[in-house]
């Protein structure tokens, strides 16, 4: 018995050991990033597409006994504090209903630290990310609300800025969460490729298409995803949000000998990308 005591007490010192090396390392990772912060040019504390990779590294050496969204959650926690102390930014969070469910995974995402401000108004919102580049919106995935019509004013009129930069939470919706949402955080400063991306298109047409049409439509352009949202603008103008692969600059020029008047499409843009 008093070996096992003595073992056991031996196994909580080396645990002591390690937990007095993390806080090293953190310390030693706040100094570097400081220093990073005093050389580099300015613009967003946050990168999109630089975080994703280096979580994806971390996963692949993540202990295959250990939750990788613990793993996840431990990281962004980091990451988001690090962000705030380069360059402070809010978070303004829109659910009309469900709010605990997203205020949940907005937390999450930016870190329990970060300041979070709940939103009824989605118009609202999108100004506010438009006036001031140090604030972020988190709206709820169509997929969780078929009414939600936020999308379709992105990078458009007074949001010509604003783009999509993440999906919430990082790697999709699971049994885990209090309830299984998603949501997209939007943000007047560009995502970034990290080399394995989503892009979320908008296909405008005059006539009005099947789910399953509009996603084969899609496809003989070279366009593969998913339907993920509709609108009926007018009697002649009908919105169709796609989750596609592969990273898509707003604002590019790629589209433009894509259109097709025998299929109705008037437009194809880019509304911004997130990394898987």
């Amino acid at each position: 018995m008093q070996d096992k005591e003595t073992k056991i007490n031996n196994l909580r010192k080396k645990i002591d050991e390690i937990d007095s090396q993390i806080i090293d390392l953190i310390n030693l990772r706040t100094e570097i990033v400081q220093e990073i912060s005093k050389n580099k040019a300015i613009g967003p504390a946050i990168r999109t597409g630089r975080e994703a990779e280096v979580l994806r590294k971390i996963l692949c050496k993540a202990p295959t006994n250990f939750s990788k969204r613990s793993i996840v959650r431990i990281w962004r926690e980091l990451v988001s504090a690090y962000s705030q102390m380069q360059s402070s930014y809010s978070v303004g969070l829109c659910a009309p209903t469900h709010s605990v469910g997203y205020w949940d995974i907005t937390r999450d995402y930016f870190g329990s630290a970060s300041n979070i401000e709940l939103y009824k108004s989605s118009k609202v919102l999108l100004q506010k990310i438009s006036d001031d580049r140090s604030f972020i919106g988190v709206f709820p995935h169509p997929s969780n609300n078929s009414e939600a019509d936020w999308w379709k004013n992105i990078g458009i009129g007074s949001n010509n800025q604003t783009n999509i930069i993440a999906r919430l939470p990082y790697g999709g919706k699971s049994i885990d969460q209090f309830e299984e949402l998603e949501a997209i955080a939007v943000a007047s400063f560009p995502s970034e490729i990290s080399g394995k991306d989503r892009s979320w298109l908008i296909f405008e047409l005059n006539k009005k298409k099947s789910k399953d049409l509009l996603v084969k439509i899609a496809g003989k352009l070279g366009i593969f995803g998913e339907l993920v949202g509709q609108l009926e603008e007018s009697e002649n103008i009908f919105l169709y949000l796609l989750d596609v692969e592969g990273f898509f600059e707003v604002g590019s020029k790629v589209f433009e000998s894509l259109l097709n008047n025998e299929d109705g499409i008037v437009s194809i843009r880019s509304i911004g990308s997130y990394a898987l």
